[in-house]
């Protein structure tokens, strides 16, 4: 398991950068991928595990709004535009005393008028929670499924 430690913003997380060069384009528009991880929050100064909101719409303020962690994947394209999707999908109620079970499928885009299927850089990170938390990832792993 990682722990990450002393957040100072909700945006704070555990992150991967992989550029084109590293994956060498096996991410072809409409392929699915199915991202699963296991996540606890921690109080670090009691040591007990805090409760969130699984799922919530919209984004958390910079301090945080309670939210489960979520994982948000950030494509830059040929032309340097943004798509960012942000994944929090749980199988079950959250329980702050042991590891909650996140899975979630996403697909990269294909071709529009806004969007440039050769991806450039993609970056996966884990954020959301309040600031104030450690949140702790286990057995993270992103699998293409389609």
């Amino acid at each position: 398991a990682l722990r990450y430690s002393k957040r100072s913003r909700v945006w704070d997380g555990v992150g991967i950068g992989v550029s084109r060069n590293r994956y060498n384009g096996c991410t072809p528009p409409g392929s699915k991928w199915e991202v699963r991880a296991r996540f606890r929050l921690v109080d670090p100064t009691t040591e007990k595990g805090v409760n969130c909101r699984v799922s919530p719409n919209g984004k958390p303020d910079k301090m945080g709004s309670d939210f489960c962690p979520r994982v948000s994947i950030y494509l830059r394209d040929k032309n340097w535009r943004l798509e960012t999707f942000t994944l929090g999908d749980y199988q079950t109620a959250w329980n702050a005393n042991v590891f909650n079970e996140f899975r979630s499928v996403f697909e990269f885009p294909g071709a529009s008028t806004k969007w440039n299927p050769e991806i450039r850089n993609f970056h996966i990170k884990v954020e959301d929670p309040n600031h104030d938390l450690d949140i702790i990832m286990d057995d993270f792993y992103m699998e293409r499924v389609a």
